[in-house]
């Protein structure tokens, strides 16, 4: 016999009480369950980027790999805390790769961004250290790197041997164990490359970055340029080799220009000069009116000035003495045969220039044609 409370009309009949967290006013109902179920659906659907595909910094949970697409270095990074793999789209302009449209997937960066994108790479090669692997890569703008090995790429190669702290990766692809060494953490030191490098290296997508750097030079210990010998030899004579300041005192043979008697003083119109020429030549003679080397003249000899271009830039100061030379009485002493100049310099090791920086100025034209104790001014600079 059933008992009473099985019977019982006025019994209480059996209840489910259940509390909805943040909404207490609505009630478990199917609809309430199917937006839950929809919202775990997109949850699973978003994508992430883990902090370390986001910066340049070395972590211990990440490997760096250099491979190669088509013609062009990719940078990869494995990471395993992005969930899916992942390819830079402006590497994929450089490449020139072939994308097919997809979904559009969310992709939610480590600094709470978010990123959408709709496009993908089936089945990517790459060539890595003489090795080849393929895998579909998410076409995403990120930086800094070319391509991104996340989650779903370790699981669909796993089991695998990773080595976080070497740095290598060992799996299977096809068959085929593949081990892979990641890229050592670059020496704290600079190089210099060509130009022609720099060029084919950014070209073929080698170089991510370009810094400028000031180079301070180091100054060099100051050192003799000239052995022993001739630096006691300079020494020793280097009232010889200073540039003079006055003029060479008298002495028993001076230089003297003997003129054919009953010559006409020769005096010669200046040439034509270019405002720069003209500037310096009269910045030469002022520094030689200073330094008392010539003196101001009425003499009726004048003879015209040019200005030669040396190999270090300066001007050589010189005075045309061409119509002087046509009245000078000729020195009859026989110059001597440049061939047998030629063969005494046989052994000789140390060879000696004369640079005349100025013409015939430190000649002491104030007594040139000194004769008997009658001094003659032979020249004198023409006015500008």
């Amino acid at each position: 016999m059933p008992g009473h409370l099985e019977v019982c009309s006025k019994r209480q009949k059996p209840q489910v009480n259940a509390i909805v967290l943040n909404d207490l006013d609505r009630e478990l109902s199917d609809e309430v369950l199917n937006e839950l179920a929809v919202e775990d659906k997109l949850h699973e659907e978003f994508s992430q980027l883990s902090l370390n595909a986001l910066s340049s910094l070395n972590s211990t949970s990440c490997i760096k790999l250099k491979a190669r697409v088509k013609d062009k270095v990719i940078l990869i990074l494995v990471d395993s805390g992005s969930t899916h793999s992942f390819i830079s789209s402006k590497f994929v302009e450089l490449a020139k790769l072939h994308t097919v449209p997809t979904s559009t997937r969310k992709v939610k960066l480590a600094n709470g961004e978010g990123l959408q994108t709709d496009r993908m790479v089936p089945q990517l090669q790459c060539y890595c250290q003489g090795q080849s692997f393929t895998t579909d890569m998410v076409v995403l703008e990120m930086q800094p790197y070319d391509a991104i090995l996340g989650c779903d790429w370790l699981q669909a190669h796993s089991p695998m041997e990773c080595d976080w702290k070497n740095r290598t990766i060992k799996f299977f692809e096809e068959g085929r164990t593949m081990t892979l060494q990641g890229l050592p953490e670059p020496p704290l030191q600079l190089s210099s490359i060509s130009a022609t490098k720099v060029y084919n290296s950014t070209k073929g997508n080698d170089i991510w970055a370009f810094v400028l750097l000031d180079h301070t030079p180091t100054k060099p210990q100051q050192t003799s340029p000239h052995p022993d010998e001739i630096q006691n030899l300079l020494t020793a004579y280097k009232d010889v080799f200073t540039d003079p300041k006055i003029l060479p005192p008298q002495r028993t043979y001076d230089h003297a220009i003997p003129l054919i008697p009953g010559s006409i003083p020769i005096n010669s119109r200046p040439y034509h000069y270019s405002p720069l020429h003209k500037i310096e030549i009269e910045n030469q003679v002022q520094q030689l009116l200073e330094a008392g080397l010539i003196a101001h003249s009425h003499s009726p000899f004048a003879s015209p000035v040019l200005l030669v271009k040396k190999k270090d830039g300066s001007w050589w100061f010189c005075v045309d003495y061409r119509k002087l030379n046509d009245i000078t009485i000729k020195n009859r002493f026989p110059i001597p045969v440049i061939e047998e100049i030629l063969d005494e310099l046989s052994g000789a090791k140390v060879f000696t220039k004369l640079d005349m920086r100025s013409g015939y100025c430190r000649c002491g034209t104030h007594r040139i044609l000194r004769k008997e104790g009658r001094r003659s001014s032979l020249t004198r600079i023409l006015p500008l």
